[in-house]
């Protein structure tokens, strides 16, 4: 959520170490556990997300009343929206979505493209951009240009643009083996960084 907003809202009893970090650095801010409608009201979205059925209904139910968004993982009927599985490597965002219906599938998908894209990913779609307007004054658009970024892709630029001085390149796509990487929790929401009041989890 973080990603697309500035703040968002915790209603929790605690934070745990992660998000009190964030908490110090004016990212989330912690509010009363089950939250009622003066809460709720007027947010850009909810997720209700606290491991116990009735209180997630009863989050679920205020916010729709008042019109709001909402999301209760794994809880396709208590939901207003959708939130799909996201893969983030920067500039590079991938969504998996079962419309709901399976919401384990779509983790598994996540979990694999975790894998096999490289944690820089976004280090050759920096690349990309930094090129692509001297690019379209060089080559016209279609199937000149189209050729040359695939050939970008496919090429030396691609499999060294992810890499650190003295790593081994990687293929475009693929993530090392070598190193189990620690799995980052998935982008659960993203809301507008211009709505007057911050997102809200409650949790």
């Amino acid at each position: 959520m973080l990603k697309r907003a500035e703040t968002v809202d915790i209603a929790a009893d605690r934070l745990g170490p992660e998000l009190a970090e964030l908490e110090r650095a004016g990212r989330v801010a912690l509010t009363p556990a089950q939250p009622g409608v003066d809460q709720v009201r007027g947010r850009p979205l909810v997720i209700a997300a606290t491991g116990d059925d009735a209180e997630d209904a009863r989050v679920a139910a205020i916010a729709r009343a008042l019109g709001v968004p909402v999301n209760v993982p794994d809880k396709p009927a208590l939901c207003s929206f959708v939130m799909p599985a996201i893969v983030d490597r920067g500039e590079v965002t991938v969504a998996i979505g079962t419309e709901g219906t399976s919401p384990v599938l779509a983790q598994r998908l996540r979990a694999w493209l975790e894998r096999e894209l490289h944690p820089r990913l976004d280090a050759l779609a920096r690349l990309a951009g930094d090129f692509r307007d001297a690019v379209a004054e060089k080559l016209p658009a279609g199937r000149p240009r189209r050729k040359f970024w695939e050939g970008v892709f496919d090429g030396a630029a691609s499999e060294a643009a992810p890499c650190r001085r003295g790593e081994r390149s990687a293929p475009p796509g693929r993530a090392k083996r070598s190193k189990p990487r620690r799995k980052r929790k998935p982008c659960r929401a993203a809301c507008s960084s211009s709505a007057p009041v911050p997102a809200i989890l409650s949790c």
